[in-house]
């Protein structure tokens, strides 16, 4: 056998048999590999695109209430999550990889309250260009622009307050 042969029989030998990379450790760790966990914690989810390559990856970290951070990884491609930023879930757990039973992934209660609403200053400017034609030359009221920005229903305050959390 010449040695391109061999080294490349050792390759593929070293790969087989555990050290291959995720791939394998992942599938390693769903076929009873680590031991059976349930775990709660902050998911964060970083979706990342290579256009060179013409590939995307989506990365689930779970960071538990102990600030150990694990790799999360589920059967199935493209799992269905809860809308939320804490999870619970019960898997499979190989050294910092874990492998999410399928449907067992739920909502988590909140580990701390929610912050206190805390009042703050904001400054509207209103600005009145003097080159616009006169039909426009003239600005908004202050009431248009604290309901734009503050008291309508579709201001800009509201917009966060349903969108953050």
């Amino acid at each position: 056998m010449n040695r391109l042969a061999r080294l490349l029989f050792a390759f593929i030998l070293i790969f087989t048999m555990g050290g291959g990379g995720p791939a394998v450790n992942a599938a390693a760790a769903g076929q009873g590999a680590g031991h059976s966990v349930d775990l709660e914690g902050r998911l964060d989810v970083i979706h990342s695109d290579d256009f060179v390559r013409n590939k995307s990856e989506i990365r689930y970290t779970l960071i538990t209430d102990q600030g150990e951070e694990l790799e999360l990884q589920f059967d199935d491609p493209h799992p269905s999550l809860p809308n939320t930023e804490r999870i619970r879930f019960r898997g499979v757990r190989n050294g910092n990889v874990v492998v999410a039973e399928s449907g067992s992934v739920q909502p988590a209660g909140a580990a701390l309250a929610a912050p206190a609403a805390v009042e703050k200053k904001v400054a509207v400017i209103l600005f009145k260009f003097t080159d616009s034609d006169q039909s426009q030359s003239l600005p908004y009221s202050t009431a248009f622009a604290a309901g734009v920005a503050l008291n309508n229903t579709n201001s800009v305050t509201n917009y966060y307050r349903e969108n953050t959390w």
